[in-house]
């Protein structure tokens, strides 16, 4: 999830025309990702959630017979998940594709992708939009 999230922060740094827009989206980034994060852990260390009887580590036998295995449970529900995601990738796969080739979305994705290639083509469009050749 985070590294998604830097990808676009890093897209969006690079596109932008001055190193402070950049820093700026830098550091309101970080700020939105660390600052909740920074807030749990204290409220975690000050209520001790740590020694919870909900958080203490249980195990589970999966299989049958000889296959059974004994697992933390946590172990057991992310690979049960990553097995549901495998078989819908399948059945997408098989299905073909599940989205339509027109709509709003599709619109918009088509718009943006074309706002986004101006810039690089025209050298009024550098420091930021002109108005001869921004979409409209």
């Amino acid at each position: 999830m985070l590294r998604a999230g830097a990808g676009r922060v890093v897209v969006l740094t690079g596109s932008t025309a001055s190193f402070g827009a950049a820093l700026a989206v830098s550091v309101t980034y970080v700020a939105g990702m660390v600052a909740p994060l920074a807030v749990l852990a204290m409220v975690w260390e000050g209520r001790d959630w740590g020694s919870s009887r909900l958080l203490r580590g249980r195990r589970v036998r999966l299989g049958f017979g000889r296959l059974a295995r004994e697992m933390p449970l946590g172990s057991a529900a992310s690979g049960l998940v990553l097995v549901a995601m495998g078989v819908l990738t399948l059945i997408t796969a098989v299905t073909g594709p599940s989205m339509s080739s027109s709509g709003w979305r599709e619109t918009m994705t088509a718009w943006l992708q074309h706002a986004s290639s101006v810039p690089g083509r025209c050298p009024g469009c550098r420091a930021g939009p002109c108005c001869w050749c921004w979409p409209g």
